[in-house]
């Protein structure tokens, strides 16, 4: 997890310093061989 500012310009609506955060996720490798998931 990752907490950042940057600059974003979406549409006309806001352009500007944003709060931001990051995530990825893994799903576990033994959770792959189970079927349905």
């Amino acid at each position: 997890l990752q907490e950042y500012e940057d600059v974003l310009e979406e549409g006309v609506g806001h352009k500007g310093r944003s709060a931001l955060v990051g995530l990825v996720a893994r799903r576990p490798a033994d959770a792959a061989a189970e079927p349905g998931r």
